[in-house]
Parts: structure tokens; sequence; C-alpha cells
């Protein structure tokens, strides 16, 4: 090739993808060795046959196709890394937008995966109303929300959830509900969720969603709603109290209802007598634990000390017997009736305590909290009026009665007196001592209404031992004791002279 640029003619041929054949006169190491690196393959003068430059004519085309395949399949690689280190660095920017949205929102952003149950991304906000990061609810999986959860709420979550799966997408389904914070505290939710992505099937994937801490604001609800509930509670018991004066009623029907508005084990009524002896007259209790209506009790679990702070108005208020002071002999008492937290509120009549508001809880330690103390002496308040007015009413019926009483014995004395005279006016009417004696039982028969009434005749000289009945009025189912003897020896002896005198034995 002496009038051409041989490297030039390679490149070019090199450049149009054409296989590239090399014949020399002689080969050696170091020609065979450029030979192969840059071109398919190469032919010696001495050794050409027709076969040989056909054959090596069809592997130096397939040699080149093959580097043409292999040049392509690398191309078509490096082009989609390039491609996919776009994506990623294009989501990572997606990323980092969404994750400054959400770390600059007061809410907790979250996607969830609703086949394995568990949250797979939850922005940082997390930490704050929850006390946990967003690794460590990815790590806790679907124990995150059955571990944290609150119980009374697990059936609702489930419901709204499946709500979520059977609404279209787009639509918003929301809900409130309750998790424990790290510390051991309750925070409201309330969350806002839609359908993220769904499978070839049509079922959801992937949930997407917002909860925002309402704890304030739900406490808030809570406290005027238990607010207004103390209020109808103590105005309920106040017109109970003033359209009844039966205490017992009232009382049974009070602890009842405190017993359902504090949610606590045992609501009673304690009553403290003169002797400091102690009685429950009143109670509601829970199936689970003992009942003690009608318990007394003696000196002993009451010091003077207790007895004087409960004079003075004082709240006794204990939170759990197992971590507080009590003294041993209240502590062995209330091991007996399983109580584990308690609260006694005195109850006070004319400066002197009447008696004990106690509410007992049996199955955990509480926290008493001020506005349960509170409604506690409001309504303690109420039993003094109860009392007083029940205490009038007692005095009132007892003056009624014996004014009733000193009425009827008097129109007593006037009908002893009319039936004295009319007795008297046919005495003085008859000289017969048989028809005197007949009429006198007959009237006394009459008026006292006895089933006998008769005069008895002692035989003179007898010294009152014999004698018979001489006048009778007896009913008719009874036999007549007319003409019947009796013979005594006792009467004359031990009741003779007593007689005599005047005297009388009913």
């Amino acid at each position: 090739m002496p009038n051409l640029d041989r490297e030039k003619i390679l490149q070019l041929l090199n450049s149009k993808q054409i296989p590239v054949l090399i014949l020399v006169s002689a080969a050696n190491e170091e020609l065979i060795s450029l030979i192969e690196q840059d071109y398919q393959d190469y032919l010696v003068k001495e050794t050409l046959t027709k076969e040989l430059i056909f054959s090596t004519l069809r592997n130096a085309i397939a040699q080149k196709k093959q580097q043409q395949n292999l040049i392509h399949d690398r191309s078509e690689a490096l082009l989609e890394k390039q491609n996919r280190q776009k994506v990623e660095l294009s989501l990572r920017e997606s990323q980092q937008f969404i994750q400054k949205i959400a770390d600059a929102s007061p809410n907790i952003l979250y996607l969830y995966n609703v086949q394995e149950q568990r949250n797979i991304y939850s922005s940082r906000e997390i930490y704050a109303t929850l006390g946990y990061t967003p690794q460590e609810v990815q790590e806790m999986g679907a124990n995150f929300f059955l571990n944290l959860m609150h119980p009374e709420d697990l059936d609702k979550v489930a419901a709204n959830l499946a709500l979520i799966c059977a609404a279209a997408d787009g639509k918003i389904i929301d809900m409130e509900y309750r998790m424990r914070h790290a510390n051991g505290e309750w925070r409201w939710l309330y969350s806002r969720d839609s359908v993220f992505s769904r499978d070839d099937r049509g079922a959801v994937l992937m949930k997407i969603g917002i909860a925002q801490d309402i704890t304030d604001r739900k406490l808030a609800e809570i406290q005027v709603q238990q607010q207004a509930n103390r209020q109808s509670l103590i105005s309920s018991i106040s017109r109970r109290i003033r359209a009844s004066l039966n205490l017992e009623e009232t009382l049974n029907t009070t602890v009842a209802e405190i017993y359902q508005v504090l949610q606590s084990d045992r609501v009673l009524v304690c009553q403290i007598y003169a002797n400091r002896t102690r009685a429950v007259i009143a109670e509601s209790v829970s199936p689970r634990f003992a009942s003690m209506l009608d318990n007394i009790y003696f000196e002993g679990t009451l010091s003077e000390e207790m007895y004087d702070s409960y004079l003075h108005r004082e709240i006794y208020s204990l939170e759990d017997i197992e971590t507080e002071s009590v003294p041993p002999c209240l502590l062995e008492s209330l091991q007996e009736l399983e109580v584990r937290a308690k609260v006694v509120v005195p109850i006070l009549q004319d400066q002197q305590l009447w008696g004990m508001l106690i509410v007992h809880q049996c199955d955990r330690p509480r926290h008493w909290q001020e506005w349960e103390i509170d409604l506690l002496q409001q309504l303690s308040s109420q039993f003094a009026i109860a009392i007083q007015q029940a205490s009038a009413y007692q005095q009132l019926q007892l003056e009624l009665r014996d004014r009733q009483r000193a009425e009827l014995l008097i129109r007593q004395q006037a009908v002893r007196e009319s039936l004295l005279h009319d007795l008297m006016q046919r005495i003085r009417q008859s000289l017969d001592l048989h028809t005197i004696f007949d009429t006198a039982t007959l009237e006394i028969h009459q008026f006292l209404q006895a089933d006998r009434v008769c005069i008895y005749k002692f035989t003179p000289n007898t010294n009152f031992s014999d004698g018979e009945f001489v006048a009778e009025s007896v009913v008719d189912e009874f036999d007549s004791v007319i003409t019947s003897e009796l013979h005594e020896d006792r009467f004359g002896e031990e009741y003779a002279e007593s007689y005599r005198l005047g005297n009388f034995r009913l």
C-alpha cells in the first residue's frame, strides 16, 4: 500500500466496525502480539490456501460481531447505570425535599405496609410525640402497634384499617386513638390516612398518612366532660336529697353513681357511732371483690390521730400500699380486702364526725386526681345535708308519734270516763246486784274488745282460797265459767293483801 497512510486506513476501518485481517510475509511473536491486540487475525503469504482464507474471514467476522455485541452490552450497561444514578440522585433529592417538609411539619408523616403491618417510614416528629426514633419504630415492626396501642382502641384501629382498604384511592379516612409514650404516658393522636399503593389484584399494599398529637385538646375535652358529669351527678344527688327523706335509699343510690363515675372497685359509706364503733351502711362493689356491707369494726384501725384529722375535714389518700408507708393495723385490713389504693373523705354532722365516704381501687395502684377528690368532698357535703334532713324528719316523726300517742291516751281517757259515767247511771237505776254485775261485765267487754270479762266472788271464811264466778260476758266461741268453783291456796297467802290495798296485776 505504497500510496496510502496505513494508520489512517486502519482507523477508518475500525470506526466503521469492519473486521480487519493482516497479510504478512512472515510471522514473529512481536508482530502477532500487535495484531491480536488491535485486529481480528492475520495470514502468512507462504501458507495461503483457499480454505484458510475463507475460514479466517469467517472467524474474523464472528470475532468482530462478538466484539460489537460486547461493546453494545457494555454501552447499554453503562447507559443503564448512568440512568439509574440519575434516578437515584433524583430520588435522593426528592426524599431530601420531602424529609425537609416532614421535618418542618408539626405532624407525624408515615408510610404503613398493610401486608406486613408495620411502618416502613416515619418522620422525625414521631420521636417528639411518642419518644421513639423512626429507626426504633421500624425495628419494632408490627409490635409497635400491638404493644403501644391502648387496648380499648385496638378494635377501632382494625375497623379503621378495613375502611381504608375498602375506600377509593384518594379518599381520606380519619380517626382518634391513644398510644403509650416511651415514658408510660398515654397520648391522644388524630390521624388521616389514604391508600398509597395496590398490588396487581387491587389489594392495598401500603397506606400513607399523617398523625397529630391532640393530647392537650383531648384532655381538655375530657376535663370539660368530667366537670359536666360531676355537676350533673351533684345536681342529681341534690334533687334526690330534696325529694326523698329516706337516708338509706339516698346513700345506696349515691355510692352506686360514684362507683360508675370513678370506675373504682368499691365505694362505701361507713358510719361512726359514739363509742367509735363503725359499720358499713351503704356500698357498691365489683363482683370480683368481697362486700363490706353491714360489717362492724371496733377500735383499732382508726387511731386517735386519724380520728382528729377526719374531724378537721382532712382527706386521706393512698395510691399504692406496696410503695407507701401504711400503719400496720390498717395495712392488714387493706390486704384482707385486696385494696391497693384508697381515698377517705370525712362526713361531718353538727361539728361531729358522723362517718366516712371511702373509695377503693383493688386491681391496681391509682393516682387520685384533684377533680376526683373535689367530687368526693362535694358529695360528702351533700351527704351531711341528707343526714341532717333525715335526722330532722326522724325527730319530727318521733314528735308526731308522741303527739298521736298523747291524743290517743286523751281519747281513751274520755271513753273510759264516759263508760264509767254510763255504768254508774245504770247501777243507780237498779238495786239488783246481779243486774249490776251483768251490766258492768257487758260494758267492759264491749269497751276493751276482750274475749271474756267476769266477776269472781270469794267464799267467806276460806282465807280467799275458794269462790265462784257470779257474772260474765264472753264471746260465743269460748265456754262460760259461770257457777264454776275455784280453789287456790296461794292467792290468799301471796296476793290477797296486795289486792285489798287496791293493787292490780297484768
